[in-house]
């Protein structure tokens, strides 16, 4: 398992790595990927976020990648909760 200030060190690492390979757009994702990507982040994802994470390579990118993306968005990181991706995904279930 990998620890979590590590997984963040990592990030602008992965990003140089994969800024000059991957797919282009969503039409080649595996489907979780796409659904996460088109329905859930969809909104809250910036265009430099989703440019990276579509030129990631593996599932195993996309993980980390999507790890990350909520960690940074977590108001209170030393908790087991996230209460922003609480209420992001609550708000997809209302609407």
């Amino acid at each position: 398992m990998i620890n979590t200030n590590k997984l963040i060190l990592m990030i602008p690492l992965l990003l140089i790595t994969v800024l000059s390979q991957g797919i282009s757009d969503t039409r080649d994702l595996p489907g979780p990927y796409k659904k996460w990507l088109e329905q859930e982040a969809v909104y809250i994802i910036s265009p430099v976020e989703k440019d990276v994470f579509l030129k990631l390579r593996s599932n195993r990118e996309r993980d980390l990648f999507i790890k990350a993306f909520w960690k940074h968005r977590d108001p209170t990181p030393g908790t087991d909760e996230n209460e922003f991706k609480e209420e992001h995904y609550r708000r997809i279930e209302h609407a």
